[in-house]
């Protein structure tokens, strides 16, 4: 059993993007520490709902003791997030997920979802701090119940809605999470807003740039192509 590893899950449509995300973070690792291993898996996935079955029985698959899953369209920009990011982990029991302004994300959310999120959060309220599961970090032996009530929760609402979305029906359980810091993962239009100045991101999320169901995963690796040089210019 590892120790440590990142784990993505990646339906056909993303598997290319999940694959380029990955030669990222062995590149920038390997730039900033030479041949240090990097343990990545990326677990394949039939459709969006056996993708978020299998981000919610993590614990009991994942090959590794702590692990971070990341999102496919994830970019890692700067080393020294994983390296913050395994620190809060292990000197805690807690599970770690980021936490977005409804003001960060909700251009994001389409009208369809607009039923399971508003029985959750108060979308007038811009500055209310919501979930974000684009990012999970825990250590197997506290996280085992957690991410099963989780699922409990996730799983009752399939009949209500043909795509339960994670964010609320985490808010649903009542479960308690930790934050990473907000350098370490950051949304892509705010990174490339100069008005906003944001001197500092670990993770770069380019979910603003790719829409499921709208980019080819080709398309999606030329976006995050272009973000990459455009950091590194």
């Amino acid at each position: 059993m590892n120790n440590f590893g990142f784990v993505f899950i990646a339906t056909e449509h993303y598997k290319r993007v999940a694959e380029y995300s990955e030669s990222i973070i062995r590149r920038k690792v390997r730039e900033a520490s030479g041949d240090v291993p990097v343990n990545i898996t990326i677990e394949p996935a039939v459709d969006i709902i056996d993708a978020f079955q299998k981000r919610l029985t993590l614990p009991e698959w994942s090959p590794y003791d702590t692990t971070i899953y990341l999102d496919c369209d994830m970019v890692l920009v700067d080393p020294d997030a994983i390296t913050k990011a395994c620190w809060s982990i292990n000197y805690s029991t807690a599970v770690f997920m980021s936490g977005w302004q409804i003001a960060d994300v909700e251009w994001l959310w389409p009208l369809a979802w607009s039923d399971q999120l508003s029985d959750v959060f108060v979308l007038e309220d811009t500055r209310q701090i919501v979930p974000n599961a684009g990012m999970i970090g825990f250590k197997r032996e506290y996280a085992k119940k957690f991410f099963e009530y989780w699922h409990k929760v996730w799983s009752d609402r399939i009949g209500k809605y043909d795509v339960p979305l994670l964010e609320p029906a985490f808010v649903c359980t009542g479960l308690e999470y930790r934050r990473f810091d907000s350098w370490i993962h950051v949304p892509s239009w705010a990174y490339f807003n100069k008005d906003l100045r944001v001197t500092k991101a670990g993770f770069v999320h380019c979910t603003g740039e790719l829409v499921p169901g709208l980019a080819e995963d080709l398309k999606a690796q030329h976006k995050l192509d272009q973000m990459v040089k455009v950091h590194e210019s």
